[in-house]
């Protein structure tokens, strides 16, 4: 099983995995968040973002998926510095299509896992009028 940890801007966070636990019931085991505030220096947060990825290697988690909300903003710059770890990966782009997908798969291997919630953002972006139209 793999650990999710979202890095997102302030308060961000917090409502997706509201959101998964409103979905689901309950929030999955190994699931965490690091949200940076407005005047915050990301690799500031570095030391007590290791400590959770850590924490959820420690409780037996195989890897852990990372999850941003956009490319190249400070959350995606903190995440960034976790990829020397090992079995750690990083997307960027959260929506709830790849938070559920990353969920539902947390048994496969890592990059497996990284995958389903890449393609499960992906298909979550529609057109609804011409979803509509092909009807």
């Amino acid at each position: 099983m793999n650990g999710i940890l979202l890095i997102t801007h302030f308060e961000m966070a917090q409502a997706f995995l509201k959101t998964i636990t409103h979905i689901l019931g309950s929030l999955p085991p190994n699931v965490d968040f690091v949200e940076l505030k407005p005047d915050c220096i990301p690799h500031h947060l570095l030391e007590g973002t290791l400590h959770k990825i850590k924490t959820m290697q420690t409780n037996g988690v195989n890897g852990v998926l990372v999850l941003t909300d956009i490319f190249g903003a400070s959350p995606c710059n903190l995440a960034n510095l976790l990829l020397k770890e090992n079995n750690v990966e990083v997307l960027s782009g959260l929506n709830l299509g790849m938070l559920l997908r990353a969920v539902g798969y947390r048994h496969l291997d890592l990059h497996q896992m990284c995958q389903k919630a890449q393609n499960g953002a992906l298909e979550s972006v529609m057109n609804v009028r011409d979803f509509l139209n092909k009807g």
